[in-house]
């Protein structure tokens, strides 16, 4: 896969949590301008994103602001330092990280005014799709929407856990070359460990489309940071709360290492 094509797929995984952060910018009781950092690295690729905001903490979309003139540097696990550059206001990439399962990346973030923000995050295991399953829904009069003559169907995403780790994944995808946002399809073997996995992708999709799957393996701090964003935006929460996330000093948003396989199908019509 051809570097543009990695750095897309990483603009996509940082724009689309921005997404959703926008609606959950957090905490009502402070109303100090917080960091949000959101640091995505392939360890297939070695190219890595990361995306700067500050907010309020209102549940206000204009309250987000880019970040600029801050400093992103990546330690990789033999110490060597890969320093990020601009790519656009709020936006810094990096390329040439090394990461092999097991290896501790490190992620140090300096604002202009020289505050630092810390995380780590383990490089977790790769993981093939073994097969994608399509499954032709029964319209049930009209509960799914759609005419008579459109089929509709979900996809199931099949693959082989590792034995002998603790594994965490999340299904992405893609429709007609668009990422489905405020979906979360999430799951971690432990009571699957060694066996053969199976999720849905909890949306919908029409005849015709094109979708792309993206099996993710990733590490712990960023599954627990998924499933509370999963948490407040499918079910709500009478009380505001911040997602769990491995950066210091107050920051929001999540460092996460993750491998990445895709497949792609075109849906009867």
């Amino acid at each position: 896969m051809k570097l543009y094509q990695i750095i897309g797929i990483l603009i996509l995984l940082t724009v689309g949590m921005s997404s959703c952060e926008e609606i959950i910018e957090l905490d009502l009781s402070n109303s100090e301008p917080r960091l949000v950092i959101e640091a995505a690295v392939d360890a297939e690729s070695g190219a890595g994103i990361v995306s700067l905001t500050k907010s309020n903490g209102f549940y206000d979309p204009i309250s987000l602001e880019l970040v600029t003139g801050a400093t992103v540097t990546i330690t990789q696990a033999d110490g060597t330092e890969i320093a990020f550059g601009s790519l656009a206001d709020g936006i810094y990439i990096g390329t040439g990280i090394v990461a092999e399962e097991g290896d501790v990346l490190s992620i140090l973030v300096v604002d202009s005014e020289g505050n630092e923000y810390k995380a780590n995050s383990t490089t977790p295991h790769s993981v093939s799709i073994d097969s994608l399953e399509l499954i032709e829904l029964e319209r049930g009069g009209g509960s799914f929407g759609g005419g008579d003559e459109e089929k509709l169907y979900q996809v199931f995403t099949h693959w082989q856990d590792k034995a002998g780790t603790e594994s965490f994944y999340r299904v992405r995808a893609t429709v007609n070359d668009t990422l489905k946002t405020n979906v979360y399809t999430l799951a971690d073997d432990l009571l699957e460990e060694g066996e053969a996995m199976s999720r849905p992708f909890f949306d919908i999709f029409e005849g015709g489309d094109t979708v792309e799957i993206q099996l993710l393996s990733i590490d712990k701090p960023t599954y627990i940071y998924y499933d509370n964003l999963s948490s407040i935006q499918g079910f709500g929460s009478s009380t505001p709360f911040n997602p769990k996330n491995n950066f210091d000093n107050n920051a929001l948003g999540y460092f996460g290492v993750f491998r990445l396989d895709t497949e792609t199908v075109i849906l009867p019509e």
